[in-house]
């Protein structure tokens, strides 16, 4: 049976569009995706979520988490 090793990468909301959680992270979404995919990492769903806890942020997406697996060697 193959088993997965699974990996969230998040970006969010700000007043300059959508940064990466981590906020030493600078390199743009495809950069990224793409070293990610040349270490074996394939993206299998992206999730968007909406804050209603404010009202600046309500109904706007403010949260994307990228879903990554990639099998684990047996």
């Amino acid at each position: 049976m193959q088993k997965w090793e699974y990996k969230i990468v998040g970006r969010q909301n700000s007043a300059d569009g959508f940064v990466w959680a981590d906020a030493n992270e600078k390199r743009s979404i495809t950069e990224v995706l793409n070293a990610l995919g040349q270490a074996g990492w394939e993206l299998v769903s992206i999730v968007s979520t909406s804050d209603t806890r404010t009202k600046e942020w309500a109904g706007m997406t403010t949260h994307i988490n990228h879903y990554l697996r990639r099998p684990v060697e047996p």
